[in-house]
């Protein structure tokens, strides 16, 4: 875990590989749990040295304390299938991401082609859906929503795996801090439509919005269109 902190400026904090204009970054963070400082977890890929960059979120001078410390080793992740709805308790001693938010590893495992939307419902806290790969330095395709099932505070997204695997899901809230039940649940949904051709000879369609229809990320059905535009028109 990687802390900077000052009362001088906004902090921002990157770890990477190389220098100038080849340094890599592999995870970075601009504002933690506290304020304008800065909290980064990291996983090395590989045994070997990373450069750390203890920088400022816009130009600023001021004093800075850099921490680096051993970070505890992240929880498994319980598994939920397609079709599931899991109840779980965010509480005292649960797992915090890379900015320090508490939440609840879930694993996700589809196949090709399948598309899901994921709910996370919960009364004590307005909950909020992180989704995404893991890869070497943490979340990748990483997809996210705060208020998407509608009206209320639950969240609601939509993942269409382009190809078969495992998707990490954190089941957390809007603030670090977040403490009380939730239900988890994951439900196929029909994929995205092929969009029909819309041209001046047939830009005026009826059209239908009906139980069977594609659904978006706040679960609303929709049907598809494709227009063409020229630059400037």
């Amino acid at each position: 875990v990687i802390s900077l902190a000052s009362e001088d400026f906004d902090t921002r904090v990157a770890i990477g590989r190389g220098t100038g204009a080849d340094f890599e970054v592999l995870g970075e963070n601009d504002d933690g749990p506290d304020g304008t400082d800065s909290r980064l977890s990291f996983t090395a890929p590989e045994a070997g040295d990373y450069l750390v960059r203890a920088g400022t979120f816009v130009e600023a001078e001021g004093d800075y304390v850099l921490t680096v410390g051993e970070a505890t080793p992240a929880p498994p992740a319980e598994a939920i299938a397609v079709g599931e709805t899991r109840d779980g308790v965010l509480e005292d001693g649960d797992a915090r991401d890379d900015q320090g938010n508490r939440h609840d590893p879930w694993r996700l495992s589809l196949a090709e082609g399948q598309r899901v939307a994921v709910t996370l419902s919960a009364g004590e806290f307005d909950a909020y859906l992180v989704a995404g790969r893991e890869g070497a330095a943490g979340l990748e395709d990483v997809v996210e929503d705060d208020d998407g099932a509608g009206e209320g505070t639950d969240s609601r997204l939509s993942i269409t795996a382009e190809t078969a695997g495992d998707w990490l899901i954190h089941a957390r809230g809007l603030s670090p801090d977040p403490l009380g039940p939730y239900a988890l649940s994951v439900e196929l949904i029909a994929p995205d439509p092929e969009p029909v051709a819309l041209t001046p000879a047939n830009g005026v369609v009826q059209g239908e919005i009906a139980e069977g229809d594609a659904t978006g990320d706040g679960g609303r059905r929709f049907d598809a269109y494709r227009v063409t535009g020229a630059e400037g028109r």
